[in-house]
C-alpha cells in the first residue's frame, strides 16, 4: 500500500511539473503570437480614511496599482472598485505628505 501512495504522489507530482509551464509541447506558434498571461484586479472599495489610519494597506495599494497600470507583459482585467481604491491611496499619500 506504501507503494502505491508513493506512485501516486510521484504521479501528481508529475503531472503538475508538466502542466507547470506556461506552454505545453504541443504549443502553436512563436513565443510572441501567444496570447500574455491574464491578471483579475479587484478590491473591496476602502475610504481615504482607512488609507491614512493604514500607511502599510496604502502602500501596498499604490504598488499593486502601480504594477496593474504599467505592467505590459499581462492582460490585465481592472473593476471601478479597485480603480476607486487606487484614487482614494493616492489621495490619502497627498493628504499624508502634505500633513507635519
Amino acid at each position: 500500500m506504501k507503494k502505491f501512495y508513493i506512485g501516486l504522489f510521484l504521479g501528481l507530482v508529475g503531472a503538475l511539473h508538466a502542466q507547470s509551464g506556461y506552454c505545453s509541447s504541443n504549443c502553436e506558434g512563436t513565443p510572441s503570437e501567444r496570447l500574455a498571461p491574464m491578471e483579475f484586479h479587484f478590491d473591496f472599495v476602502r475610504s481615504v480614511d482607512h488609507f491614512l489610519k493604514h500607511p502599510k494597506a496604502r502602500l501596498r495599494t499604490l504598488r499593486h496599482c502601480h504594477e496593474a497600470f504599467t505592467s505590459t507583459a499581462r492582460i490585465n482585467t481592472i473593476t471601478n472598485s479597485f480603480r476607486v481604491n487606487c484614487d482614494h491611496a493616492l489621495e490619502a499619500q497627498k493628504l499624508a505628505q502634505s500633513q507635519p
